[in-house]
C-alpha cells in the first residue's frame, strides 16, 4: 500500500535492506525462465526444473534455520552482502554442470549460501521497524518481493531468447551482486544493535 511504502522508506536502514532484497528476488524470479532451460541443458527435461527448485529451497531453509541465532549477533552487512556475493559466485559454476545430479549439487550450494541473508534480513527488519509500523512494512515487503519475482521473470525471457541459457543463469549472479552493492551505503547504520520494542 502507499502508506506501507511510505513507512518503509521512512525507516533509515530499512531503505537499503528492501532494495537489496528486491535485486535478490529479481534474481530468483529470473530462474522461472532459467531453471527450465537449465534442466533441458543438462539433458533432464524441463520438468526437472522442479527438482532444481526443491534443491535450492531445501538448502536455503536448512541454512536459514542454522543461522537464525547468529544473525542477531553478527554484522548484518557481512551476512547479507556476503551471502549475496557468495550466491552470485556459486551461480557462476552452474553452466559447468553436464548432468542433473551435478546441477542439483550446485544449486543446493547456492541455496545454503542464501540462508545467512534470509536470517539477517528478518532480524534487521524486526530490529529497525517500530512496532506500530510493522504490519504495514511487512506487508509492503511481501508485495515488493512478488513484484521483484515478476520483474526478474520478465527480464529473463528476452535474455534467454537473445543470449541463451548460460546468460540467463549468469543474470541471476548479476542480480545477487547488485543486491550486495545496495547494502554498502548503509553498512555503518546496520552495525547498530538498537531494537524497537
Amino acid at each position: 500500500s502507499p502508506a506501507g511504502l511510505s513507512a518503509l522508506l521512512g525507516i533509515g536502514p530499512a531503505r537499503a535492506v528492501p532494495a537489496s532484497s528486491l535485486f535478490s528476488v529479481m534474481g530468483w524470479g529470473s530462474l522461472n525462465v532459467g531453471f527450465p532451460a537449465y534442466a533441458i541443458a543438462v539433458n533432464a527435461g524441463a520438468h526437472a526444473s522442479g527438482y532444481l527448485w526443491a534443491a535450492v529451497s531445501v538448502g536455503s531453509a536448512v541454512s536459514a534455520f542454522a543461522f537464525a541465532r547468529l544473525a542477531a549477533r553478527l554484522s548484518t552487512v557481512v551476512l547479507m552482502a556476503g551471502s549475496s556475493l557468495a550466491m552470485g559466485c556459486s551461480a557462476l559454476l552452474w553452466p559447468l554442470a553436464s548432468n542433473l545430479p551435478v546441477a542439483l549439487v550446485l544449486v543446493t550450494l547456492t541455496g545454503v549460501l542464501e540462508g545467512p541473508a534470509l536470517a539477517a534480513f528478518f532480524t534487521v527488519r524486526q530490529r529497525f521497524t517500530p512496532a506500530h509500523l510493522r504490519g504495514q512494512v511487512f506487508s509492503t515487503v511481501g508485495s515488493v518481493t512478488l513484484a521483484g519475482m515478476a520483474i526478474g521473470s520478465a527480464l529473463a525471457g528476452p535474455v534467454h531468447a537473445a543470449l541463451g541459457t548460460d546468460a540467463t543463469l549468469l543474470a541471476f549472479a548479476a542480480f545477487q551482486f547488485a543486491s550486495a552493492a545496495c547494502l554498502l551505503p548503509a553498512r555503518a547504520v546496520l552495525r547498530g544493535t538498537e531494537a524497537h520494542a
